[in-house]
């Protein structure tokens, strides 16, 4: 039976709220049988710095069984729950951020690979991705593109992540590149007033192949996110912030971290935090993150278009 003859079936049905839970508790039991081109042991750790994998990493549910089984086809919901004003001040609340699956390119490449820019991504793709005026583009390699491919050799989504993405006023930046999928990018700079590290970003493309087995892939979560911001007390600051140019809101909020590993700054100052600031727009799904200030990270999320 076909995943749409199941879709059908489903909506026809009248189901009690414990048959959807006992429906969800299913979706959430780990399987095994991922396939992804290229993948090599490296890559796992190119995908979030460590902050985003504490908060990302692990077996996510679907937030709404009875709704997203109906929704399975055509789009996905990531769900995050915040506390606004404070963790004693407010009771928890859900965002949901619904996208629907895009098509992408046939011919797109199933291989690890670095791309110069996210401009030709978007030419590899045939899609269309949020991009800053302010991206550092001296160079060449500097966006990583990790694609999955289902057991029938179908590509059903893409990581890409760019650690260096904007410099901003970083001063004496020495980046080293290389084209090899295995080998991160390096940074050495010195700090600015408004930058302590680069602003980097990963990026989240799932499309509408719908394969099976792409659903047991959570490292790209295929059916969505779910993250609850308010089980780690080191994280601050949890704002919903509205983005002038895009119609969107991001999830900003503030995490404890020691920097990104290949970004060294000269004199050695300690990072103690990084701003982040996740959304999902026509379809896509974008984390940015960086030791700059909230003021900051809002500015450079208004140049976004």
């Amino acid at each position: 039976m076909r995943l749409e003859e199941y879709q059908t079936l489903y909506d026809k049905m009248e189901t009690r709220s414990e048959f959807d839970e006992q429906i969800l508790a299913m979706t959430k039991e780990p399987r095994n049988g991922r396939k992804r081109a290229g993948y090599k042991t490296g890559w796992r750790k190119l995908a979030y710095v460590a902050a985003a994998l504490a908060l990302f990493a692990g077996v996510y549910q679907i937030p709404a069984v009875s709704a997203e089984v109906r929704g399975l086809v055509k789009q996905f919901t990531s769900q995050i729950t915040i506390t606004l004003g404070g963790k004693d001040e407010a009771k928890p609340q859900n965002v949901e951020m619904t996208g629907e699956y895009i098509k992408i390119c046939k011919d797109a490449s199933k291989e690890d690979r670095k791309y110069d820019t996210l401009a030709d991504v978007e030419q590899e793709l045939g899609i269309s991705l949020l991009q800053s005026s302010q991206a550092y583009e001296k160079g060449s390699n500097l966006v990583r593109y990790n694609p999955h491919i289902s057991k029938n050799g179908n590509l059903y989504g893409a990581l890409l992540v760019d650690d260096f993405y904007v410099m901003g006023d970083l001063q004496n930046v020495e980046l080293e590149s290389t084209p090899e999928v295995t080998t991160n990018n390096s940074c050495i700079y010195d700090c600015g007033e408004q930058y302590q590290s680069p602003i980097g970003v990963n990026i989240v493309i799932r499309t509408d192949e719908n394969k099976e087995d792409a659903y047991i892939d959570h490292e790209i979560e295929y059916a969505g996110r779910k993250m609850d911001l308010t089980e780690d007390e080191n994280i601050s600051d949890v704002e919903l912030y509205p983005l002038k140019h895009l119609g969107v809101k991001a999830v900003l909020y503030t995490f404890p971290t020691d920097g990104v590993a290949n970004a060294v700054e000269r004199s050695n100052q300690q990072v103690t935090e990084y701003n982040y600031a996740t959304f999902v727009y026509e379809g896509i799904e974008y984390i940015y993150y960086g030791a700059v200030s909230r003021d900051t990270m809002k500015e450079f999320l208004n140049t976004l278009k």
